[in-house]
């Protein structure tokens, strides 16, 4: 499967964070808007200072007016980079009107303008930033020159800035511990995102490179092992033929009986390793593949909320998934039991499909739990299986999409848990 990221497909990832990003800007903003308030209240009656009060809520009605109209434009259209840089630019033009009427470049809240800086950087091109910058230099040498001072004396003034410096301080902790911790978090999950893509690229590797192991083995040791099998046969007549050799017709069946056990296990290698080359995605309905489920001995198929799972369909590759699914089910059928049914139980969770195998045997240890997936390790016993199943299955399910995980205890039995996304309903 090639894994190359397809220039849609980024552009698409590219547009979704945009809106992310910009949905928060305006839940931020709403906060920093009942902030404002908040401070103008406690400046204006808590501490006594007459500041020129129609001014600034003023300034704070605009700030919530273009919060309103930027939110209905969001739900209009997609989100960009000037659309972006131009409501961090309005807010940058908001903090300068705010300070102009609260004394200029001496409000302690003149560091807000750093914060619209680190922010511009985090969401925005380089150049936008700059941008940013140049405007909010220019504000605050503005505010240098010209601003409404505020009615106090100069002791007043220093204790007042002390005091605003101290929240000031709160303030710039709080947003430097929210974007830190946003960065940080991206951080994480764009490593976790790529590491999962490269285990995801790796089994796909190891499965490619096997079906052209097994295509090469197959071809090699056909004709050895077709000359064996006739030379076995007519060994096999002659000791037959020949009276006192009969002592030898054991070691020529058990020559006969390994030959036909290598053909065996070639066509299982080639059988599990083959993946279906070729065959597209698709929309698979899920009433489809219970019903085939439902149709194989001993299994018993448990919806939860029937009414909601019928319509539900999932996307990917219809042999592969139903070839996983099976292989799935043969290992619950093989380690339960002679005569016990094997459950398959089917959910939904949020936006996900869940599927769940669960047999009735003996369950496996931690040990053994961890080595599952691994190719060419297995429980059964020698000849009923090769151990790929586990990895074909899981490597279709995570190209879906989805993820297989397994739940054991001694005792108690395996689950194997499957969770697809629901991409379409019918």
């Amino acid at each position: 499967m090639d894994h190359s990221r397809d220039p849609d497909d980024s552009k698409a990832e590219r547009e979704t964070e945009r809106a992310s990003t910009f949905a928060w800007l305006l839940r931020l903003r709403w906060l920093a808007i009942a902030g404002q308030l908040g401070t103008i209240a406690v400046v204006r009656w808590a501490l006594g200072i007459e500041i020129v009060l129609w001014p600034l809520l003023t300034v704070v009605a605009i700030e919530a007016l273009t919060n309103v109209v930027v939110s209905q434009g969001l739900r209009a259209g997609s989100v960009t980079d000037t659309r972006l840089g131009s409501l961090i630019a309005v807010d940058v033009l908001i903090l300068a009107a705010l300070l102009y009427f609260s004394g200029g470049a001496q409000n302690p809240f003149s560091f807000l303008f750093l914060v619209q800086i680190a922010l511009g950087a985090m969401v925005l091109p380089w150049r936008w930033t700059w941008g940013l910058v140049a405007l909010a230099l220019g504000c605050l040498a503005g505010l240098y020159f010209d601003s409404v001072p505020l009615p106090m004396t100069h002791g007043q003034m220093m204790r007042l800035h002390l005091y605003g410096m101290w929240v000031a301080s709160g303030v710039a902790g709080a947003f430097i511990v929210t974007f830190v911790g946003r960065v940080s978090g991206e951080l994480r999950e764009s490593r976790s995102r790529a590491s999962q893509e490269r285990t995801r690229a790796e089994r796909t590797q190891r499965l490619a490179s096997l079906a052209t192991l097994a295509a090469g083995a197959a071809h090699e040791l056909a004709t050895p092992l077709g000359t064996i099998a006739l030379v076995a046969d007519e060994l096999e007549r002659q000791v037959l033929a020949r009276a006192g050799s009969e002592h030898l017709l054991e070691d020529v069946r058990l020559v006969r009986s390994q030959v036909a056990r290598c053909r065996a296990v070639l066509d299982e290698l080639s059988a599990e390793a083959a993946r279906s080359p070729g065959e597209a995605p698709e929309w698979l309905a899920l009433s489809e593949l219970l019903e085939r489920a439902e149709a194989r001995v001993q299994v018993r198929v448990e919806r939860d909320g029937a009414s909601e799972l019928e319509p539900a369909r999932i996307r990917g590759q219809r042999r592969a998934m139903e070839r996983a699914l099976d292989a799935l089910l043969d290992n619950a059928r093989d380690a339960s039991p002679e005569g016990a049914e094997v459950r398959l139980r089917v959910s939904m969770t949020n936006e996900h499909l869940r599927i769940e195998v669960e047999d009735s045997g003996d369950g496996m240890d931690e040990a053994t739990l961890a080595r599952v997936g691994e190719p060419f390790f297995t429980t059964k016993e020698t000849g009923r299986g090769m151990g790929l199943g586990v990895l074909l299955a899981r490597t279709v399910i995570e190209e879906a999409g989805g993820s297989l995980s397994y739940q054991s205890r001694l005792g108690e039995g395996t689950s194997a848990r499957i969770e697809l996304p629901l991409a379409e309903r019918a």
